[in-house]
């Protein structure tokens, strides 16, 4: 007895579904195309095939569609910067209709926010477009648009640099090469691949000179429109392979550099929800995942923020006044990334309970409205840090944790500013003196700083030695023990003075005329900073 159409596509779709469950990973994940299959069985014909994509766009997605993860690398994701809007009215509505998910009236397909601080850097801090269909995907690059510079929102409404990606689930570009290598031939071929065999996706706001290059990781090529040479379409591309990186040209505001996404043929926005009647399954591998992290409060407000912005710039100071702001409310602030962008473990530092002065950091909450007059809540905590909070230059990243234990995006301070820790001066006095001489010789060092120190060591070499100062004789102990010592001065910054004596009648006997190198080390409770002078000592 034949088996149908329908019973043999569902135990294909369900063998990748249990794959699906069983390794939770989208990079273990395979695409057995089942269309591909059930065309080539016979179990379904091409017209029976058209037929059902028509009548019944939903059923053909939840049946043939492959599953996609994020376009953006995992590392790099913040979330969701704007849905689509479902409503087709004057207000705005998301897929599910969840007030706290962000979108605009009229918006068109779906935010990917990354790292914006990461705009234009290269090699692995780089912001990267990939490929989010999975293997086993027949994916292609079919078009590319490049030359548009990056600069916020010009022109108005448009896609800026971007790229067309298509999944091909029956016949695909390279059928069409082997029966017509090259030509107008192959083209046409191309061109008449049917729209009910394949599946696209549209991807915007790249970085200008860095669509689909040699290297997407290097420098980019100049910001002019994309040569013909570049890149010979179409292109076949692997499973999350970096195709460009992510800018902020076109209608892309620097509030958050991200990458839109619209979908076709027939599908708008790749999530299951209630609102959006375009899936009956959703399109992504991980929706759960993809949508963890709680970004924006309805209008686009930012979910989490420090001192009102996404990235404050701080002095470098002994201490501060933050107050950070989320759409839940905060039990936790963690540090999770070191200046320049460096990956620390998750919960290296819990501010609330590390960073705060003596006073109880202050809690508050009020309630806001978006555009269509919805309504959501902020939550705050403010405080004064301690000394030596964040005293390193550079970008730090901030999460805030809820009493459920979710995590918001990542926020970033920019400390500005000279670094904390500087020998200012270091000296020899009296500099010259004789063997005969009765007077005492000190070595001075000061040290000044934003913050605190705990405690200090010292070191002095000469050429490249190590030297007792009590005696001038080369050591192998070359760093003296730590002291504590107080500070000469009560705000910031702090002075600190240091003297080591060498008495004339033990120390000059092994003392050489010549430059000693003096090296301070000083410590508070986050790290150690170091630092040398040179002085010139003379014997007669």
């Amino acid at each position: 007895m034949a088996i149908s159409a329908a019973a043999v596509v569902t135990i294909a779709h369900a063998d990748e579904s249990a794959q699906k469950a069983s390794t939770m990973r989208f990079e273990d994940y395979h695409f057995s195309n089942p269309l591909r299959k059930d065309l080539q069985s016979g179990a379904i014909t091409e017209a029976q095939a058209s037929s059902l994509f028509y009548s019944n766009p939903k059923e053909f997605a939840r049946r043939y569609y492959p599953k996609i993860t994020l376009p953006v690398e995992r590392k790099k994701f913040r979330g969701i910067w704007r849905y689509y809007d479902h409503s087709h009215t004057s207000s705005t509505q998301p897929y599910d209709g969840d007030a706290s998910k962000p979108v605009y009236d009229g918006h068109s397909g779906t935010d990917f926010w990354t790292s914006f601080i990461d705009f234009g850097k290269t090699g692995e801090s780089g912001n990267y477009l990939v490929n989010p269909f999975p293997k086993g995907a027949d994916t292609f690059v079919t078009g590319i648009y490049d030359g548009v510079e990056d600069a916020p929102n010009q022109p108005v409404g448009s896609s800026g640099n971007h790229l067309f990606l298509t999944t091909y689930l029956n016949k695909t570009p390279e059928d069409c090469a082997r029966a017509f290598p090259s030509g107008s031939a192959f083209k046409q071929c191309v061109d008449d691949i049917p729209s009910w065999s394949k599946m696209s996706m549209r991807l915007l706001h790249l970085e200008c000179g860095t669509v689909m290059i040699n290297d997407v990781t290097g420098y980019p090529d100049n910001c002019a429109p994309a040569p013909s040479s570049r890149i010979q379409l179409p292109a076949r591309v692997s499973s999350l392979q970096r195709l460009a990186r992510i800018g902020y040209s076109g209608d892309a505001g620097l509030r958050g550099t991200h990458t839109h996404m619209d979908m076709s043929p027939r599908l708008v926005a790749p999530f299951k929800g209630r609102y959006n009647t375009g899936v009956n399954e959703s399109l992504f591998f991980d929706q759960s995942w993809v949508e963890r992290i709680e970004n924006f409060a309805g209008g686009g407000d930012p979910h989490f923020r420090i001192n009102g912005s996404f990235f404050p710039q701080v002095v470098n100071q002994a201490s501060n006044n933050y107050k950070f702001t989320s759409l839940t409310p905060i039990k936790r602030l963690w540090l999770t990334e070191k200046p320049n962008g460096v990956s620390v473990p998750a919960k290296t530092i819990d501010l609330l309970t590390t960073a705060v002065t003596s006073s109880a950091p202050a809690f508050s909450s009020r309630v806001e409205y978006d555009a269509d007059y919805r309504s959501y809540t902020l939550y705050s905590v403010s405080f004064k840090t301690k000394d030596n909070l964040l005293p390193q230059t550079g970008e730090w990243g901030v999460v805030a944790e809820d009493d459920r234990g979710k995590l918001s995006n990542s926020a970033f301070i920019n400390i500005t500013g000279e670094g904390s820790f500087k020998l200012s001066q270091a000296s020899v006095s009296p500099s010259r003196v004789s063997k005969s001489d009765n007077s005492n010789v000190l070595f001075r060092w000061n040290v000044k700083s934003n913050d605190k120190m705990s405690r200090f060591q010292r070191k002095i070499t000469r050429n490249g030695q190590c030297i007792n100062p009590t005696t001038g004789s080369t050591t192998s102990q070359c760093w003296s023990d730590w002291n504590v010592l107080t500070t000469t001065s009560s705000n910031a910054p702090y002075s600190y003075n240091y003297s080591v004596e060498l008495a004339p009648a033990s120390a000059y006997r092994n003392w050489r005329t010549g430059s000693y190198v003096i090296s301070i080390k000083g410590e508070h409770a986050t790290r150690v900073w170091s630092e040398e002078k040179t002085v010139n000592f003379y014997l007669q």
